[in-house]
C-alpha cells in the first residue's frame, strides 16, 4: 500500500495530484470520485459562486487566490487516514506547514491527531461519515483500532462456566458448607476440614471466543500499514479463517443469539463490534470501499479541545460558582444569563421569547481573580503580519464577540467581576512560550461607544493543547 500525505484545504490540480498517487489520470480520476462520494474531497472551479469558494477558503477572499485557478482544483475537507484502493492517504490540518520532512515526527503528530479525534468521538463512536443512525457500511479502520484496544483492555471473549468443587482455590460457599458439610468445634469455634468453594473455567476453544481471536487477527492483518504508523505492536493470535465458523448467516445468529442472553456491557460491545466487523466485510466493495478514521469537521474537535484545556465554566450553575445569589438565579448555568430576544404582540400585552439567544463557544469563570474571559475557538490558518492579513475571521464572528461581552456586562457589574480578555483563539504548530501568545487584535468601531474590550487574537500550540486534552 502506497502511503501518501496531503494538507487539509490546500488546492491540488490533477497533475499534482497524478503525481503524489503515482496513477494514471484516469486512475486518479476514479480516487477522487470515491473520495467525493463521501464529501472528503471537492472539485473547486470558478463556476462556483464566489460566496462558495469564499466559505471553502474560510472567509478569505477569493480574489485573493484568483491567480490559482487555472483549471480545475481539489481540496480535502478531512483530517485523519484514509484508504481507498492501493492508496493510504494522511491528510493533515491545514494549520502545519511542513509535514514530510520527518518521517518519526509526522508519525507522532497523526499518531497525536487520531488519539485526540477518537477520544473527542468516544461517547458517540462514529463508524460512517454519514449522520444516518440505519447506515450498515461500518468503517473498517476505525472498527479495527476499537477491536485492537479493546482485546488490550478487556481481553477475549469469554463465557465463563461456574464450577462448585471441594476445597478448590475459589471463594467458598459457606452456605453450602455448612448445610452439608460435618463442622468440628475447638473451644465452641467450628471449624471444617472440607468446605465446598466456586471457580469460573473459561473453555479456551469455545466458539464465540475463537471468533473473536480470528477477528482480531483479520482486521489487523487487513490494515497492518496503518497500525504500523500508529506505531501499534503487531498482534497474530489465531490461525482461523472465519470460513471455519461457518456462513456469515449461521455466525450472525450465534451472535444475535448470545447477545441477547448477555447482559455485561463489555461483552455486549464485543459481540457488537463482531457483528459490525461481519457486516462491514459482507458489503464491503474492494474497489470502492473507503477505510478512515478522522473527521470532515475538525473544527468541533478544535472547538472541543480548547474548551476542555482552558475549563470552559458555560455550563456549570452559577450557585457552583459562587455567583449570581440575587433574584433566585443561583441554579441558572452561565450559558443561561444571557437574555433571549423578546417578541411583543401589536396592541397586546402578550409577549413571546425566542428559543435561541447568543451562546459563545467559551466563557471561562477565573474565581481567584474573579474575572470573566469570552473565547471564540478559531479553527482557522491565520496569517497575521504587518506585510498582510489572510485566513481571519469575518466581520460576523468580530462582532458576535463584542456582543457576547454586551450581553454579559450587567452580570459582571451585578457581581462585581471583572472582564478579563475577548479573544479569538487559533492553532499554531509554531513553537511558543506558554499556552497562549497574542499576536495582534481586531477593533470595531461601531461598537467603541459601547466601552467594550477590543477582541485580542491568540494563537495556542496544537500539540500542547492536545497534550493537555489527552490528560483530562
Amino acid at each position: 500500500m502506497k502511503v501518501k500525505k496531503i494538507q487539509e484545504l490546500k488546492l491540488y490540480d490533477i497533475s499534482k495530484l497524478q503525481s503524489i498517487f503515482n496513477l494514471t489520470e484516469d486512475k486518479t480520476r476514479e480516487v477522487l470520485k470515491i473520495l467525493a462520494y463521501k464529501n472528503i474531497v471537492r472539485k473547486i472551479s470558478k463556476n462556483l459562486s464566489e460566496v462558495e469558494l469564499e466559505e471553502l477558503n474560510n472567509g478569505e477572499s477569493f480574489k485573493n487566490l484568483e491567480k490559482e485557478f487555472e483549471g480545475d482544483k481539489y481540496k480535502f475537507k478531512f483530517v485523519g487516514i484514509i484508504t481507498v484502493k492501493d492508496i493510504c492517504l494522511i491528510i493533515y490540518p491545514k494549520y502545519i506547514k511542513e509535514f514530510d520532512e520527518n518521517f518519526d515526527r509526522d508519525n507522532k503528530i497523526i499518531k497525536q491527531l487520531i488519539e485526540v479525534m477518537r477520544k473527542y468521538e468516544s461517547k458517540e463512536q462514529k463508524q460512517s461519515l454519514s449522520n444516518d443512525k440505519e447506515n450498515k457500511n461500518y468503517n473498517l479502520l476505525a472498527l479495527a483500532i476499537d477491536l485492537y484496544d479493546d482485546y488490550h483492555i478487556n481481553g477475549l471473549y469469554s463465557n465463563e462456566k461456574t464450577i462448585i468443587e471441594e476445597n478448590g482455590e475459589g471463594e467458598i460457599l459457606w452456605e453450602k458448607t455448612i448445610n452439608e458439610k460435618d463442622a468440628y468445634f475447638v473451644n465452641n469455634v467450628p471449624f471444617y476440614l472440607d468446605v465446598f468453594s466456586v471457580n469460573k473455567e473459561t473453555n479456551e476453544e469455545e466458539i464465540l471466543r475463537r471468533l473473536h481471536r480470528c477477528i482480531i487477527t483479520e482486521s489487523y492483518n487487513k490494515i497492518k500499514e496503518i497500525f504500523d504508523i500508529l506505531d501499534y505492536e503487531p498482534i497474530n493470535i489465531s490461525d482461523d479463517e472465519i470460513d471455519y465458523f461457518g456462513d456469515k448467516d449461521y455466525i450472525q445468529a450465534k451472535l444475535d443469539q448470545e447477545m441477547s442472553r448477555q447482559f455485561v456491557d463489555k461483552k455486549q460491545k464485543q459481540l457488537n463490534m463482531m457483528k459490525n466487523y461481519l457486516l462491514e466485510s459482507e458489503n464491503s466493495n474492494e474497489d470502492e470501499e473507503i477505510k478512515f478514521i478522522g473527521t470532515t469537521s475538525f473544527n468541533l474537535v478544535w472547538e472541543k479541545v480548547c474548551a476542555v484545556v482552558l475549563e470552559n465554566s458555560l455550563d456549570r450553575k452559577l450557585k457552583d460558582l459562587g455567583l449570581g445569589t440575587t433574584n433566585h438565579t443561583e441554579n441558572k448555568t452561565l450559558k443561561e444569563v444571557i437574555a433571549k430576544p423578546e417578541w411583543s404582540v401589536i396592541n397586546s400585552e402578550k409577549k413571546h421569547k425566542s428559543d435561541k439567544t447568543l451562546i459563545p463557544d467559551l466563557v471561562v469563570y477565573n474565581q481567584e481573580d474573579k474575572s470573566i474571559s469570552i473565547y471564540d475557538a478559531k479553527y482557522y490558518n491565520i496569517m497575521f503580519t504587518e506585510e498582510e492579513l489572510r485566513g481571519y475571521p469575518g466581520v460576523q464572528d468580530v462582532s458576535k464577540q463584542y456582543l457576547y461581552e454586551l450581553a454579559y456586562k450587567n452580570f459582571i457589574q451585578e457581581n462585581g467581576l471583572k472582564m478579563k480578555e475577548n479573544a479569538f483563539i487559533m492553532p499554531t504548530d509554531n513553537e511558543i512560550e506558554g499556552e497562549l501568545e497574542e499576536i495582534g487584535e481586531v477593533k470595531f468601531e461601531i461598537f467603541k461607544s459601547m466601552d467594550l474590550q477590543d477582541i485580542k487574537v491568540k494563537l495556542a500550540s496544537a500539540t500542547k493543547m492536545y497534550e493537555k486534552y489527552l490528560k483530562k
